[in-house]
Formats: structure tokens, sequence, C-alpha cells
């Protein structure tokens, strides 16, 4: 029942609930326990409506409340926003003075890295760090194979490298000293190349650095992330449609969509100043109503997009009927088979096509 478990708790979570999505939870509350209430569609979208409270709470209270205590202390605010969690990413990342990733010593393919870099780049944070070289080498990596791996991260669009890891060795005559277990690449003095490899060390790693955190990123694609939260932006093999070869992107949310975009000659334009030529959405028949109106506006300015027709919203508190008639102004008849592009205002809607042929078009376009 309603009075079960925490009541304070509880009371609170029904609060922000109502402030938050405009209905109260009390009648669908079964639904949280495995009964339908109303109908499966209507307990579905209730408990979606319960995943985004949670997610926003968790965003705003644990993320954005740990940044303010930091700044109240003259601290910075890192932060890894990753990994299993009731919290939506890219937004959990944007409270952060600087987005962090990870990266270890033979693992190709890093989620992480390309979350950190669009966070970075969609938010406004020029320094976009990552915890980097981790490894379980026992004493076996060196910086001759360790170049490769950071150019490559570089290019990947992180900046700063926190090594993992540098071990406090108490004892001046011992080595090779203290270790964290198995893990880190050994970067300690009792080492026996440190010393000797000051020129990648110090010199290249910490001016390529310097450089890269200059300047805006350049890319042509913007992956949107998802509303269905936990928002968890789909891996790079995931990618549906796949980014042509040649052409980079970032991650966007919809956070970010509704408060740090417009639309400039026809090109995405962030506040911080990066731009895109496309919005690619996730290949699902669901958008929110607020989502929807700001694409539609978007797109009436000029945006560029790539996706599927919405036919419904995923929350409960949304008119469907207002979704169904705001979709049809943008998508029209594109069923992405028979129709695969059309018009909208002073910009364009497709479906259906390869990404690379889309880009051509909007290419000959200008």
């Amino acid at each position: 029942s309603y009075e079960v478990g925490n009541q304070n708790w509880t009371a609170e979570f029904a609060q922000e609930f109502l402030k938050r999505r405009k209905y109260d939870i009390k009648k669908y509350l079964p639904a949280m326990l495995g009964h339908v209430v109303g109908s499966p569609e209507v307990s579905d979208r209730f408990l979606w409506d319960v995943r985004k409270t949670q997610a926003e709470l968790m965003n705003e209270y644990q993320y954005g409340h740990m940044a303010e205590l930091c700044h109240q202390h003259g601290l910075q605010f890192f932060t890894e926003p990753y990994d299993t969690g009731n919290f939506d990413e890219m937004a959990a990342g944007s409270y952060a003075d600087t987005p962090s990733a990870e990266f270890w010593l033979g693992q190709a393919d890093q989620n992480s890295i390309k979350l950190a870099t669009s966070v970075g780049h969609i938010y406004g944070k020029p320094v976009i760090c990552s915890e980097a070289f981790t490894s379980q080498s026992k004493w076996q990596d060196h910086p001759y194979c360790m170049k490769t791996v950071g150019d490559y991260m570089f290019s990947q669009g992180l900046n700063r490298f926190v090594f993992h890891r540098y071990a406090h060795q108490p004892h001046p005559d011992v080595t090779p000293g203290m270790a964290m277990g198995p893990w880190g690449s050994y970067f300690e003095r009792t080492n026996c190349w440190p010393q000797r490899a000051s020129s990648w060390f110090h010199g290249y790693l910490t001016r390529a650095q310097n450089m890269l955190q200059q300047g805006h990123f350049v890319g042509d694609l913007l992956y949107f992330a998802g509303e269905d939260s936990p928002v968890v932006p789909p891996a790079r093999a995931n990618l549906d449609p796949a980014p042509p070869q040649g052409h980079d992107w970032d991650y966007i949310d919809a956070p970010a969509i509704q408060t740090r975009v417009k639309i400039v000659n026809g090109q995405i334009a962030v506040t911080d100043g990066s731009t895109y030529r496309l919005l690619v959405l996730r290949d699902v028949n669901t958008m929110s109503l607020a989502l929807l109106r700001r694409i539609r506006d978007l797109v009436n300015q000029g945006m560029a997009l790539v996706g599927p027709k919405p036919v419904q919203s995923p929350s409960l508190m949304d008119n469907q009927a207002e979704v169904s008639r705001i979709a049809g102004e943008v998508w029209g008849n594109l069923d992405g088979t028979t129709v695969t592009e059309r018009a909208c205002g002073k910009g364009r809607v497709f479906w259906g096509q390869p990404l690379r042929a889309v880009l051509d078009k909007l290419r000959d376009r200008k």
C-alpha cells in the first residue's frame, strides 16, 4: 500500500512525481508490484514515468548535489557517469566540471570514451579526462606499447590522462616496491623506465593535451541517446544506422536538445561552438511530447533529421492525439520504404536511406 516502507521517503517521492509528471502516483502504485492497472499499455507508460522520475532525482540530487558541494569548498567535480544504475548517463555527466572515462590496455572498443567526450562537446566542458592505461600486466607495460593506444584515445576526443596508477612507495630503497594488487601500469618511480621516458611522459603527452584542450570538435552526426531511463547511449557497434567511414559523431540527450541546440545556416549548433549536419534518432516508435515539439521546431528552422515516425508517447502524462498530430506535421507519409525523405519547413526528414546518401544530399544542397 501507499503506507508501506519509509513513509517520509514515499511521500517525498510522490510529491516529486506529481511535480514532474503532473499526475498523482497513488492509484497506479500496484503496477510497481507487477499488477496491471487500467491496461498493460497504461501500466507500461506509468512505469516509464516512474523510471524517468527516479533517474531525474538521481541526476539532480546525487550528481548535481555533489557538484554543488564541491564548488562550495573550492573543488572541481570529476565523475565517470556510467555503469549500471537508475540514472541517465549524459545528464549525470553534465554536472561534472570534467567528465571522465576510462581505457584499458588491450581493450579496443571502450564505450565510456565516446560518452565522456560527447558530454564534453555537448555541455561545454573543454577538458575531458580518462583513467588511462589501466592494466593487469604485472610489470610488462612500457611507453613503446602505450604510445599508440594513447594516440588513439587522443583521436577519440580525450585531452587529459589520469594515469592508472601511481602507488605510494614508503621505502626509498626497495624496488620494485608496492603495487595496487594486480591493477595498473606501474607508473611509480620504482619502475625501471619512468626516468628514461620523460620525453614521452612529461613532454609529448603534456604538449598534446594542452593543444587538444583548445578549439572545437568537428563531426557530422549527432546520435540521439534515447529517452527510456536509465538512458544509456548505444555502444558504437550497435549504432543503427552505422556512421559512414570518415564521418565522426557524438551522442546527444533530450535535455541538451531542449536547451543547448539551435540551427545556424542549416547546421545543428550547440551552445559552445561545435556544429553537426544531421540528427539521427534511435529506431523506436515512441517520443515524449515535449521532445517531439522541440524536434518539430528545429526541423522547421532547418535541421536535417534521420529517424522513424513516432506513433505514441512512452509517458502517461502526454496527450496521444497531440503526439500523432505533430508527428504527422514532421514525418507526413514518410514510411522508410516507398517514401524515404520529405521537406518540413526549412529542414528535411529522412528514413530508410543509407547515411552516406543522406550526407551526400545535404552536401549537394549547399
